[in-house]
């Protein structure tokens, strides 16, 4: 079964420190957790200790515990952080985009029947199991890639991030 503290200590290795990019749509970032989310906090002051409690908090959703495969929850964990979701906290627990292009990995697979809706529940987890973790995570990548593809290409000032990006993707 995965852990949150591996999945946590994956992320951190791409979400360390302080960046302050005026062209980054995600705003003020210390270890990953950006001031547009958290405006409550001063995201400068932001220790990486109080940063891992907000990953467990409002990003780790408790069915990742079930997940079959580390890999595969380092790789929902990235991807809960790093995408947009709804503003709802915790924010596992609204519509995210991370876990739609979930979703539309399993059904790039030959599952017809899951729902496409960004929501990460009995469903999708059931979904996830039932997949091989390396072709799920094959897949995973391949949507990813895809979806910070079609960012850059409506939005010229977020080319920059691209190669960034596509790195964090393929990871």
């Amino acid at each position: 079964m995965a852990e949150f503290q591996q999945a946590v200590a994956a992320l951190l290795k791409t979400e360390a420190g302080f960046v302050d990019d005026r062209a980054d749509h995600g705003g003020v970032t210390n270890f990953g957790i950006s001031a547009t989310r958290f405006p409550e906090l001063t995201i400068a002051e932001l220790t990486k200790a109080r940063a891992i409690e907000l990953y467990r908090v409002n990003f780790w959703n408790p069915l990742y515990d079930q997940l079959p495969d580390q890999a595969l929850a380092n790789k929902l964990l990235e991807i809960t952080v790093h995408m947009a979701h709804d503003a709802a906290r915790p924010f596992y627990a609204g519509r995210m985009k991370g876990i739609e292009l979930v979703q539309r990995a399993c059904r790039a697979l030959g599952d017809r029947v899951i729902t496409i809706d960004g929501l990460f529940g009995p469903q999708t987890l059931q979904a996830v199991k039932l997949e091989r973790p390396a072709a799920l995570l094959a897949a995973i990548r391949v949507e990813q890639s895809r979806h910070y593809l079609a960012l850059a290409d409506k939005d010229e000032t977020q080319r920059k991030f691209l190669r960034g990006w596509l790195r964090r993707a393929v990871a």
